[in-house]
């Protein structure tokens, strides 16, 4: 009888031993799981703000070429892409900067920089073909969305096929960005108020 209880002791002494130890491995790789969710959420963090600090110093195209060679964090490839483009654009290779920009523009709809890309978009390829017809066909495309800087795009267009000899088709959109007003967004109504200035010029022309 004392024999039993003396096993019994020792089955109870050593169940209880491993339930100790394996609670004491279930917390420690708990902890360690812990750890290494916070060193990795610190590393993204430390790394899209290195990025995001490099984009914004850059100053030239060969500059954020490299950054995005480097494995830019795909939730700043946007802005990355935008500021090449802009870069480049502004270095006059229009052909490769209209390329980025109209990849941007059909990647990025929702990023709040989408109306940049898209007046980006307008100037470059403009300037790249010169042609009344790619700013018409564009102008398809800008009334097909909604997006902040709708208007300034709009304005810009009408402006550029003044440009062509366009006019008429130029004062149809400054006559569509009055109707539209500040369309809800504050800068809006300035560029109504450039429109209505713009399409009195054009009717003081026609006198």
């Amino acid at each position: 009888m004392e024999e039993q209880e003396v096993k019994l002791n020792g089955l109870q002494a050593y169940f209880k031993n491993m339930t100790i130890k394996r609670a004491a491995m279930l917390f420690t790789s708990v902890f360690v799981f812990l750890i290494l969710t916070v060193s990795v959420f610190w590393y993204k963090k430390n790394k899209r703000e290195s990025f995001s600090y490099r984009i914004d110093k850059a100053n030239t195209a060969v500059e954020l070429q490299i950054i995005l060679d480097e494995g830019c964090p795909s939730e700043l490839l946007p802005l990355a892409n935008y500021s090449l483009a802009k870069a480049i654009f502004e270095e006059g290779d229009f052909q490769k900067s209209s390329e980025i920009f109209e990849k941007c523009v059909k990647r990025y709809k929702k990023h709040f920089l989408y109306g940049r890309m898209v007046i980006g978009y307008i100037h470059s390829g403009f300037e790249n073909v010169r042609s009344p017809e790619f700013l018409i066909k564009t102008l398809d495309m800008i009334k097909s969305n909604e997006f902040i800087w709708k208007n300034e795009a709009l304005y810009d267009i009408a402006l550029l096929l003044e440009q062509t000899g366009e006019k008429e088709k130029a004062s149809e959109i400054y006559r569509e960005i009055i109707a539209v007003g500040d369309g809800g967004v504050e800068s809006g109504s300035v560029w109504a108020s450039q429109a209505e200035f713009k399409l009195a010029e054009l009717k003081n022309e026609e006198k």
